[in-house]
């Protein structure tokens, strides 16, 4: 019962982890692909990147890995989706409310000799 104990792994405290931080950086600068799964699978995210990083000391690429791997990028993908569609919902009410210029008393003040011809 003992030798149970001691090959039970720590469990890593992943909500406050530098390794997800590490690998939503990660995500963010395009170095996994958000399909990563046609691009060589887990299996090359972490040989490439987290194998001799710091903060995946004593982690190993199981399915625990490759599970972490999975939420952090469909957490990045919700995010980035809801970035592009605010982007285009903002631009969008820019179109609609910013017509041509309007003229006003301030920038008719400002046209000077060609007030008269208007």
């Amino acid at each position: 019962m003992l030798e149970k104990a001691k090959l039970k792994k720590t469990k890593l405290d992943w909500s406050n982890s530098a390794a997800k931080t590490y690998l939503k950086k990660a995500f963010k600068e395009g170095l996994i692909a958000t399909n990563y799964s046609d691009v060589g699978g887990p299996r090359k995210a972490w040989d490439e990147l987290c194998a001799n990083h710091a903060a995946f000391q004593g982690m190993e690429h199981d399915s625990e890995f490759t599970s972490h791997l999975r939420s952090v990028r469909l957490d990045f993908q919700r995010k980035y989706k809801r970035v592009e569609m605010d982007k285009d919902a903002f631009d969008n009410f820019r179109k609609i409310t910013l017509g041509p210029p309007m003229i006003t008393r301030e920038s008719l003040y400002g046209m000077g000799p060609r007030l008269k011809n208007i």
